[in-house]
């Protein structure tokens, strides 16, 4: 679980009068504390926008008072009511119900949660407001949110998906034990967000949490990288230094591709798991280690094993606890819930709000996403930032380019001239720019990338210097 609990799970520390009516500074003061507390704490909170019908704002105002908790807040603006529901999520819509039924005059409501729907209190009055346009006279409306948001050490992460939310159950559940834990998946699924959480909801949360990537290692250091080495123990070593098994004593180590680990390693690293200990290189003493680890990685089980990338006896101890990250293709309940919500958070402040056509909406679905949500979200966060329009089109997704439906490439106006070029300068150019889309989708990981495309990594990088190509930038933490 997370650490930390609010200073009354069932209400919030303040109470209110339960006659007043709060005005709009007051308003924006107590919600914001409810969604700080929201935010925090992991913690249900609805906020309710109504609209007058037939007897008016001052006849809505005193009913909405009625009927709600002492520990609600009511307030009243020119257009409408405010309703603040501390501690309620998805019962919202029963005292919001009563309001609409007691008035009988065609008032309207929509409804938004935090932390589902936003969490701020700007985010979270401006999509209630959504959903109060689309309320039809005498009924609510909820916001078009995802059915559900993970906090993971203060940040929140989408699991709208059923498939989504059953592998972050059963996430929760490994976190309570202190078994170590292989996540697999395809590259992009959420692998490091999965291994976050199962530190942030541990007893070990807050004990260290850190991270290697195998991957990113030369072979000759990942050794001494994860275990330490002693002095003199080789050209370079002036002194004694702890390697990350030491420094993540009592917390969590994620390692990373771990099969691309050396096999002397990865004997280590087994040793480690079974015994607690850990001997730095060049010293004969081992050394107690209380760790526990979380692995990943990209390739399927039974190919790493088949192909040599992973020790059996390694594998064995490790897949006790294992989690299983299905690719996005196959959770179609994420990816609108995705896409809305990494253009919004994206979006420049200046520019106005953004808004998905149908057309492309349904083209987001039909999308196989070869490198999953981060393909996803990088598509989003260009379409934030360079799109102006507030309204995004097929067409302003062709500027990418970009693959939707059946895998057929958008034309660019390049492409679409009517020019011709000889055929083998047109091959590679579509190779350099699918080499680049797959950099792109997978942030920066040439091993990765290559296998998004099915291309021998050797090959893949000796491309990437002669058409140019660099490293996409890894986003920052």
């Amino acid at each position: 679980m997370i650490r930390g609990t609010p200073p009354n799970r069932a209400a919030p520390a303040r109470v209110l009068d339960a006659d007043a009516l709060l005005d709009e500074a007051a308003l924006r003061r107590i919600l914001a504390l409810e969604v700080e507390r929201s935010t925090r704490y992991d913690r249900p909170l609805t906020l309710a926008r109504l609209r007058p019908g037939q007897q008016g704002l001052e006849a809505l105002a005193e009913q909405a008072r009625k009927a709600v908790r002492r520990v609600d807040a009511v307030a009243r603006d020119d257009d409408g009511v405010w309703l603040v529901l501390p501690e309620v999520g998805a019962t919202a819509d029963v005292p919001v119900r009563r309001i609409l039924l007691a008035m009988a005059d065609g008032a309207a409501a929509g409804l938004a949660r935090c932390p589902v729907d936003a969490d701020t209190t700007t985010d979270l009055r401006r999509v209630a407001e959504e959903a109060l346009g689309r309320a039809t006279p005498g009924s609510l409306a909820w916001a078009r949110g995802t059915d559900d948001r993970i906090l993971v050490g203060g940040e929140a992460f989408l699991a709208a998906d059923p498939l989504t939310q059953q592998v972050f159950r059963r996430v929760r559940e490994l976190a309570r034990s202190e078994l170590p834990v292989l996540i697999t998946g395809e590259t992009g699924t959420g692998k490091e967000i999965v291994a976050r959480a199962l530190h942030h909801w541990s007893q070990r949360a807050e004990q260290p949490y850190l991270t290697v990537n195998c991957a990113a290692l030369h072979p000759n250091l990942a050794e001494s990288e994860l275990f330490g080495y002693a002095k003199g123990a080789f050209s370079g070593a002036v002194t004694d230094k702890a390697g990350l098994f030491e420094e993540a004593h009592g917390g969590t180590l994620f390692v990373d591709e771990i099969s691309e680990a050396p096999p002397g390693v990865q004997s280590k690293l087994l040793r480690a798991l079974q015994a607690g200990e850990i001997r730095r290189v060049g010293e004969p003493r081992a050394r107690t280690v209380d760790v526990r680890v979380v692995a990943a990685m990209n390739r399927l089980p039974a190919d790493a094993l088949a192909e040599g990338f992973l020790r059996p006896d390694l594998y064995y101890r490790l897949e006790v606890g294992r989690v299983v990250l299905p690719p996005l293709r196959e959770r179609p309940g994420d990816v609108l819930a995705l896409a809305h919500w990494y253009l919004r958070r994206a979006r420049p402040a200046e520019l106005p709000r953004q808004r998905l056509t149908p057309e492309v909406e349904a083209a987001l679905v039909r999308h196989t996403w070869p490198g999953n949500v981060r393909e996803l979200e990088n598509l989003m966060r260009w379409t934030a930032q360079v799109i102006a329009e507030p309204e995004v089109r097929l067409a302003h997704l062709a500027e990418r380019p970009w693959r939707p439906d059946d895998g057929a490439p958008v034309a660019t106006p390049a492409e679409s001239t009517g020019s011709f070029r000889p055929i083998h300068e047109e091959l590679a150019a579509l190779e350099a720019r699918r080499m680049a889309e797959a950099l792109a989708a997978a942030d920066g990981n040439v091993s990765a990338a290559a296998r998004l495309i099915e291309m021998p990594r050797r090959s893949f990088t000796h491309k990437m210097g002669q058409y140019g190509l660099q490293r996409h930038p890894r986003r920052p933490p």
